[in-house]
């Protein structure tokens, strides 16, 4: 894999990340959305660089030690060479989250084994959540405690 560089989402990538997520989501979010987004003072946003090109990027929110992780995409051209775990692994790797919490569609495997993987548990189901219908897994994340 070439290198990976794992930075801030600015607001010149605004229209990329727009594109990329019409290209990822079923019911994508709008620029409109992801500008607001933007200067909102507890929303983090990564964005993953391969060679130049917009290959993924994470939408959270910190609030104290939790972290709240909204959007996790992958460009369909960059899928499975680990774009969405370094992402997961470089907010979860924050000394000043100690919780997360997200929501993934029942259906999607790939995403709940990678949340599993990184330590995530099904903790609850949100019937109908989407608005197909399709249910949501709630996954929460507890850093390990060192002393156990």
């Amino acid at each position: 894999m070439n290198r990976l560089y794992i930075r801030r989402l600015t607001a010149d990538d605004l229209e990329k990340i727009t594109a990329l997520e019409r290209r990822c989501q079923p019911h994508p979010w709008s620029q409109e959305l992801f500008c607001r987004e933007l200067g909102n003072p507890v929303a983090r946003f990564h964005v993953a660089e391969l060679d130049g090109s917009i290959a993924g990027y994470l939408c959270c929110w910190q609030i104290g030690d939790e972290l709240e992780i909204h959007n996790v995409a992958t460009d369909p051209d960059y899928r499975r060479r680990g774009i969405a775990r370094r992402l997961l692994a470089e907010v979860l790797a924050d000394p000043g989250v100690a919780r997360a919490f997200l929501e993934v569609r029942s259906g999607n495997r790939g995403a709940i084994a990678l949340y599993r993987a990184l330590g995530f548990r099904v903790s609850d189901c949100r019937r109908g959540y989407y608005h197909d219908g399709e249910d949501a897994l709630l996954m929460d994340w507890r850093r390990p405690d060192p002393d156990c």
